[in-house]
Formats: structure tokens, C-alpha cells, sequence
């Protein structure tokens, strides 16, 4: 072993194949994102091929790779997301807790209107909303503390994103995207 950290000269020595194994094997994200930043060759190789990935690994590079994470950022990107899960949250509540924080996602579901909140309770009753996703395909995006949250972007089920500017209660289309990339500005 060297000064500083592990001796991965032998791991290195391994045939890729078998590397790539390992990376399969791992299913702590955290663990798999400070290998990949240990060992770049194989974590790029690991990541094209599907042995690590989604989210949550993102999340855990962005971590591994710097000595702290702006919590409230890292979960309200992680809520805009498509692919959040109330499982994925969990993970991320305990990661917050592994670092000193108490930050947290909360999904309640209503009339499968699902509604995610972000909880920092180091803030007096801070629960502001995230995101709203309506089963008719409409998702809503806000920023704000609780209680002056405001939309930012609402998302349409067949992939037209509008992106809104102003305070709230006097939000206005700034501007629509549309899935082939045009955006037209609005007045």
C-alpha cells in the first residue's frame, strides 16, 4: 500500500473483461463512483457499457469528486428528473445523513397527482415543492422557498417544454421548447 490511499496496481493489471465484472458487482453507487474516479480508463469503459450509470451514479461522481455537495441542489435536480423515484430518494436522504446533512425529498402521492417536496429541516417548516407530475402528462417545475415557490418550467406529455419567467402569482411564458430543439421566444 502507498502513502495516501490503496495500491490499485494490481487491479490494474486485471484484464478489462474482469474489471468490468468487478464494476457489475458493485452495488453501492457511491462505491462505484470512487472507483471509476480511482481508476478513469475502466470507469469510462464500465460507464459506456452499462455496468454503472442512471441518477443516482451521477450523483454519487458529482460527490466522490468534490469534498462537499450544495444538498438542496443535488435533490432538486434529482426530483426534476424523469426517472426519480421514492426509492432513489431514500438512497439520497441517507447519503445526506452519511455527510452531515439533513436535507430530504418527499413524494406524496394524491390521485396519482405526484407532488415532490424538498424538506430541510434545519430551516423553520421548510417543505417547498419541487415538482408536480398530473397523470394526464403535465409536469410542473418550481423554485422558491415554501411558501414563494414559483413555476419555472411546465412539461407537456408530448414533449413541448414551456419555460416561465417572473415572480410568483405573475409568472409568464418566456419562452417554448419543442422535442425536435426549436424554441420560439415569446413577448
Amino acid at each position: 500500500m502507498r502513502r495516501g490511499g490503496p495500491d490499485f496496481s494490481l487491479f490494474r493489471a486485471m484484464p478489462d473483461e474482469l474489471v468490468l465484472e468487478v464494476f457489475r458487482a458493485i452495488d453501492d453507487q457511491r462505491a462505484a463512483a470512487a472507483l471509476c474516479l480511482a481508476m478513469p480508463r475502466h470507469g469510462v469503459a464500465a460507464t459506456r457499457q452499462g455496468a454503472c450509470g442512471g441518477p443516482l451514479f451521477g450523483i454519487a461522481m458529482r460527490l466522490a469528486s468534490s469534498s462537499s455537495g450544495d444538498w438542496e441542489l443535488i435533490l432538486r435536480r434529482y426530483a426534476a428528473g424523469r426517472s426519480a423515484t421514492a426509492a432513489g430518494a431514500a438512497t439520497l436522504a441517507a447519503w445526506a445523513v452519511d455527510g452531515g446533512q439533513r436535507a430530504q425529498l418527499d413524494l406524496c402521492v394524491r390521485d396519482q397527482t405526484r407532488r415532490w417536496h424538498l424538506v430541510l429541516p434545519g430551516r423553520a417548516a421548510h417543505r417547498a415543492i419541487v415538482r408536480v407530475a398530473h397523470p394526464h402528462g403535465i409536469t410542473m417545475h418550481y423554485t422558491g422557498i415554501t411558501g414563494e415557490e414559483r413555476l419555472v418550467r411546465l412539461d407537456q406529455a408530448d414533449g413541448i417544454s414551456s419555460y416561465w419567467e417572473g415572480e410568483r402569482g405573475a409568472e409568464r411564458r418566456g419562452r417554448v421548447g419543442h422535442p425536435g430543439g426549436a424554441g420560439v421566444f415569446s413577448e
